[in-house]
């Protein structure tokens, strides 16, 4: 009879978004290249005005992509040319997130666009040290039954190894492309951490 047992044990905790990451961009049209940058760059710029207005710091506005291309109609028209210019904006307040967003879109007009934000937790440290607590007392509790269920007692640890990757918050999804408006609701609610452990323990 094998004197060592092998479980799987997971745990869960719960970790509320902390830190909202928005996709921005502004998009100019114009007859040349240079009239569709000009028009991108100055929504652009008002964008990220806005933005810093609002509290946020410097390194938290970052430019994303630039592009720049021939435009053409809905019938396939050259009509001109188009300018893309991308913004990441970190906004460290959940609370205030929907009306700064609401601010920036604002001060880019009509050429402001959302491509989508997602909601993170900084420091996910705590919530995973009560997961893994919670797969380790998972992992004991199966090994205690299994062993009681054969006549045997149960000894020690002898191994632990980690079955995947913690489980992180996974970014909450809100696309809204060509968004423009005076505030938007965010709701933060929680995200799920989860660990999954291999446990070996002895039978005595």
């Amino acid at each position: 009879m094998s004197d060592r047992i092998d479980v799987s044990g997971s745990g869960t905790a719960q970790a509320r978004p902390d830190r909202l990451v928005a996709r921005l961009g502004a998009e100019g049209t114009g007859l040349d290249v240079a009239a569709a940058l000009a028009a991108g760059a100055a929504a652009a710029r008002a964008m990220a005005e806005a933005a810093r207005t609002a509290g946020v710091l410097d390194g938290d506005v970052r430019t994303e992509d630039m592009s720049v291309g021939a435009h053409h109609d809905q019938q396939g028209e050259p009509s001109g040319y188009r300018a893309w210019l991308g913004l990441t904006v970190t906004l460290r307040d959940v609370d205030a997130a929907g009306a700064v967003l609401g601010d920036v879109l604002a001060a880019g007009g009509d050429a402001a666009r959302l491509l989508g934000v997602s909601l993170a937790v900084s420091d996910p440290s705590a919530a995973l040290e009560e997961a893994r607590a919670a797969a380790v007392a998972d992992a004991r509790a199966q090994a205690e039954h299994l062993a009681t269920l054969t006549g045997r007692d149960l000894g020690a640890v002898r191994r632990i190894s980690t079955v995947a990757e913690p489980g992180m918050p996974r970014p909450i999804a809100m696309a809204a492309t060509g968004l423009r408006a005076a505030a938007m609701p965010v709701e933060a609610g929680e995200a799920a951490v989860t660990v999954s452990l291999r446990v070996r323990f002895d039978l005595a």
